[in-house]
């Protein structure tokens, strides 16, 4: 998660039980943790071509659900989950990005234009309501993202394809 990328580069600090803070002090440097080598796991007896290949399905079989259970349990009790934050998210985690964005990918955006999404469904559903107006026309490649195409037809946009030549 967001959360946890700018924790691990020293942009937050996480207090249990308090939440995310902005870090009083910059990281002078980043080096990213080692990933534990795959060499001790077998290789697959079969590819499975019929398995999930959409964007924001993982492989399950990889999923950390012990520590998955251990940070849900921690944050259920935490009320601010439960309503009443600022509509384009957490501000302190708005400010963190907007100065990691500036320093590491000298992109200059102030915290206010920034909004938090609970993934890429939600911001595509967004980015389209806040462009297009009803019965906007949109051209969109084909083969595409088919959860981009669902999302025009729901939203009652004229969908129009443009098939990729091979």
């Amino acid at each position: 998660s967001a959360y946890e990328q700018l924790v691990a580069e020293g942009y937050l600090v996480s207090q249990r039980g308090s939440g995310f803070f902005v870090a009083v002090e910059l990281p002078e440097q980043y080096l990213p943790e080692k990933l534990p080598t795959q060499a001790a796991n077998p290789p697959p007896a079969a590819l499975d071509v019929n398995a999930s290949f959409a964007p924001g399905v993982p492989d399950l079989s990889l999923f950390p659900t012990a520590l998955w259970q251990k940070y849900l349990n921690r944050h259920l009790s935490r009320t601010c989950l439960l309503g009443n934050q600022d509509i384009q998210g957490s501000w302190e985690l708005r400010c963190a990005l907007s100065d990691y964005l500036a320093s590491s990918r000298s992109v200059n955006c102030t915290p206010s234009r920034i909004i938090i999404t609970s993934g890429a469904q939600q911001a595509l559903c967004i980015a389209t309501m806040a462009t297009l107006t009803a019965g906007s026309r949109v051209i969109m490649e084909q083969p595409g993202y088919a959860q981009m195409r669902k999302l025009i037809l729901f939203q009652q946009y004229q969908f129009e394809p443009l098939f990729v030549r091979q």
